[in-house]
């Protein structure tokens, strides 16, 4: 409990300390909180949960995250709001089950050649989704069941999946 306690207030001061550094006025402060997540190195593992059905968030810069092993289940199911600026740059193995279900605005997304395992419907119900790159992801090896599930412009073809994926 004390890991996600410590990665909830990283993320937090993180945010925090962009917008104060971005904002002209103090009073749009509080405005602005919310929309946006940057955070430091350090954290390993966006929790269960952790912005779960958020109407605020608006992006998730991702680029300083070169730590990241872990998105766990649900951590943003239904911000339908969100950006993510992408997961390359990252040492993500695993997205977890609904991870990212409904974000409805997320509209490409990179993944890392770390990658190891897409959970049971990680991507579903991402209807803005047009373009997913798996083609550096040369150690994934399962995406589960209803991944992709109701992603209407997403067009993944089968020379974008690394050979041997359990799907």
């Amino acid at each position: 409990m004390a890991v996600y306690e410590n990665a909830v207030r990283e993320m937090a001061k993180a945010r925090t300390n962009y917008l104060k550094a971005r904002s002209n006025n103090a009073d749009n402060i509080d405005e602005l909180e919310n929309k946006y997540f940057e955070a430091n190195n350090s954290i390993l593992t966006i929790a269960n949960s952790c912005f779960n059905s958020s109407t605020t968030l608006e992006f998730v810069d991702t680029y300083a995250l070169s730590q990241l092993a872990k998105v766990d289940d649900y951590s943003f199911m239904g911000c339908q709001n969100v950006q993510i600026s992408g997961f390359s740059s990252t040492s993500l193995q695993y997205i977890g089950d609904f991870a990212f279900n409904g974000c409805q605005a997320m509209k490409l997304a990179s993944l890392p050649k770390s990658l190891m395992t897409l959970g049971y419907s990680a991507f579903s119900r991402c209807e803005g989704l047009e373009e997913l790159d798996l083609s550096a992801c040369k150690s994934l090896d399962q995406i589960s069941d209803y991944c992709f599930s109701y992603c209407k412009n997403l067009k993944l073809r089968g020379e974008d999946l690394p050979s041997g994926v359990v799907t």
